[in-house]
């Protein structure tokens, strides 16, 4: 394979971008970006003064593409400026169903900055990507991050949505939320929606590696008062309350804390 050096920083010939880093694994996330150069070859496009760029060759591209070590765009867009231009830039996707189940569309706009929009080729559901700033590329996502959030929260209090959606909504938030006090909004509310069984492997696993100072205790006396703060909210409805789907029962959430030795009393009253 052709590879060139050529030094760190921005270069005065345009760059478009054609692709991100790896796969898509997720409905929403963030990756750095695959920029081509007009003669070209590609690099993943960081920025660092301290190191180099290594340049390939336009004909390793679809090896690339076919590995899963670049996931492409349908069309190339510019690299977008940035102020200040030391700034990363990041590929911003996100997938259909992650759209529908927030109910957003895909902003042609974000604090002032045009965002440009295009598919990525070969997944199994419609994704598009973005290149952004990075603060705007994880600005935007927390943005829908916080929508999941809100949207969980209404239809706990309204008790008409089921487990299956009540998880989704709670895996997407986790997905696209990138600010520390998002995510832990969201891992109060997805140990509240789980299996009791599952809650502590939850724990365990993510949310205190995430936030190490948290006990499980803790974790536990936040889970019920986020539940007293939803249950304190107005009322929306305004015709005849559903039968209630949710997987979201105070006998179930109690067994979390008699399992514990922590009184059913403790959680979820």
């Amino acid at each position: 394979m052709d590879q060139k050096s050529f030094a760190i920083g921005v270069a005065a010939e345009s760059l478009n971008v054609i692709g991100m880093n790896g796969s898509t694994l997720v409905a929403c996330g963030t990756s750095l970006p695959v920029a081509q150069r007009t003669n070209g070859d590609f690099c993943r496009f960081v920025i660092d003064q301290e190191s180099s760029r290594l340049w390939h060759d336009q004909a390793s591209l679809a090896d690339y593409v076919s590995e899963g070590r670049i996931s492409a765009f349908e069309t190339p867009i510019p690299l977008p400026d940035s102020s200040p231009a030391t700034e990363q830039r990041l590929v911003l996707f996100v997938n259909g169903e992650f759209l529908d189940e927030a109910e957003i569309q895909k902003p042609l706009e974000f604090q002032g900055t045009p965002v440009q929009w295009t598919k990525i080729t070969g997944e199994r559901r419609v994704t598009w990507g973005t290149p952004l700033p990075e603060s705007l590329a994880k600005g935007m996502s927390n943005e829908w991050a916080k929508k999941l959030c809100q949207k969980i929260d209404h239809h706990l209090k309204e008790d008409d949505a089921s487990a299956a959606k009540l998880q989704k909504w709670s895996d997407f938030g986790l997905c696209a939320a990138t600010d520390k006090g998002t995510r832990w909004s969201l891992y109060l509310r997805y140990g509240a929606v789980i299996d009791p069984e599952r809650v502590r492997r939850l724990f365990d696993i993510f949310v205190q590696r995430q936030f190490p100072s948290c006990t499980w205790e803790h974790y536990l006396q936040k889970m019920r008062e986020i539940q007293t703060i939803i249950q304190a909210q107005p009322p929306i409805r305004t015709r005849p309350k559903p039968v209630a789907k949710t997987f979201f029962h105070r006998e179930q959430i109690k067994n979390i804390t008699k399992e514990r030795g922590l009184g059913a009393s403790f959680l979820w009253k």
